[in-house]
């Protein structure tokens, strides 16, 4: 096996594991954001808007959450179009929101829409940041 090979096998095996990883923390911070739930669901919109998406340049590669709940169809379909409308920098990202627009209403009275699901977000990013950062050292 030739340099060259190993280096593109070796991107791939990042690329795969970039992907995985930010697809688990996306689907936890929302079953984090869902099952923390302290505000009336009248309609089940809004906690049918909540989702992520993982993005690479722009490009979408994998989305999750957004699942009708209590008949919040409306909801899920209002999520999903705002996923795609977010401005997305070059490189991976991970992108979680709370689709319907009195979101941060909610969440300005007190209320955790999806707060504790950035959270978890910002918890899980920094652990695998450290654990890169252990392994990096290692080589």
């Amino acid at each position: 096996m030739e340099f060259d090979d190993y280096a593109r096998g070796l991107v791939q095996e990042l690329d795969r594991a970039t992907l995985n990883a930010l697809c688990h923390i996306g689907e936890r911070a929302y079953q984090k954001a869902i099952q923390s739930v302290d505000y009336q669901n009248d309609t089940g919109n809004l906690r049918s808007s909540i989702g992520w998406g993982v993005y690479r340049d722009s490009q979408k590669l994998a989305q999750g959450g957004f699942t009708p709940i209590a008949g919040g169809v409306q909801g899920s379909a209002i999520g999903e179009a705002l996923l795609d409308k977010v401005d997305k920098p070059k490189g991976y990202v991970l992108v979680f929101v709370a689709g319907m627009h009195y979101a941060t209403y909610v969440e300005a009275k007190g209320r955790d829409v999806n707060t504790s699901g950035e959270l978890l977000i910002e918890s899980l990013a920094k652990d695998i940041i450290n654990q890169i950062r252990r392994f990096s050292n290692v080589l």
